[in-house]
């Protein structure tokens, strides 16, 4: 179902099995015009849309792969959450802003590749993305929110950019095979709760310049003493 100006509206969950290509023309999708199709395994958007809603293709269970138009700008909140069998999505580098849950519940999304130009990683967006390797971070980012990696349980290390000031509440929480962990000089912030339950923690590295933050027997601490991260399976050193 379309509009007069070409947007798509609602897409009837009968008529999507397998591969679909809105036709070329299409300006936007709507809010959760997908939603649901879980006969969708693989989607073509054309380079023509310029938006796409919140939720547009959330909890379509079946989708593997998506390939996005070149020209949007944003990724909206809930895009592709719930979207359980998803395995591959090249993000544009025009996107400069993806919002909270985008990718949540992806469960087999194994790595992505953030774009350059974004600077905040939202809330919960890769939560429980429970088969999630690596996450490229580009330097442009300078906070990571509440639960954006939350129970990520098979990624193994994550490098902080140069400049990110901040880590909120629970950002890698469960992130039961973490075992590293790089924090730049630039860090002001992060919250207590930011790497519990990383059980696997083996090595905090603190960038030497940092003047908020230390590392003592494979311990993070703030200048105030308050106890953030630990590495309990072996000795950490500033570098």
């Amino acid at each position: 179902l379309f509009s007069k100006g070409m947007d798509l509206l609602f897409v009837p969950q009968a008529l999507v099995k397998g591969k679909y290509e809105p036709p070329e023309g299409t300006r936007s999708i709507m809010d959760k015009a997908f939603g649901g199709c879980n006969g969708l395994t693989s989607v073509k958007i054309p380079d023509s849309v310029v938006s796409i809603g919140s939720g547009a293709f959330s909890d379509c269970e079946s989708l593997k792969s998506v390939i996005l138009p070149r020209n949007i700008s944003a990724i909206n909140p809930e895009l592709f959450s719930g979207c359980s069998n998803l395995r591959s999505i090249s993000i544009p580098p025009s996107v400069t802003e993806i919002g909270e849950s985008a990718f949540g519940s992806c469960e087999k999304l194994v790595s992505i590749m953030l774009p350059v130009g974004m600077t905040i990683i939202n809330r919960s967006l890769f939560s429980n993305c429970h088969n999630l390797e690596s996450v490229s971070i580009p330097n442009t980012v300078i906070g990571i929110s509440s639960d954006a990696f939350k129970s990520c349980e098979k990624l193994r290390s994550i490098e902080i950019p140069e400049v990110v000031l901040s880590i909120g509440d629970s950002a890698f929480r469960g992130c039961i095979k973490l075992i590293e962990v790089s924090l730049p000089a630039s860090m002001t912030s992060i919250n207590a709760k930011a790497f519990q339950g990383c059980d696997s923690l083996e090595k905090i590295n603190l960038n030497k310049s940092n003047e908020h933050f230390f590392v003592k027997d494979g311990i993070l601490y703030d200048n105030e003493g308050n106890l953030l991260a630990v590495a309990p399976k072996c000795l950490s050193n500033e570098v």
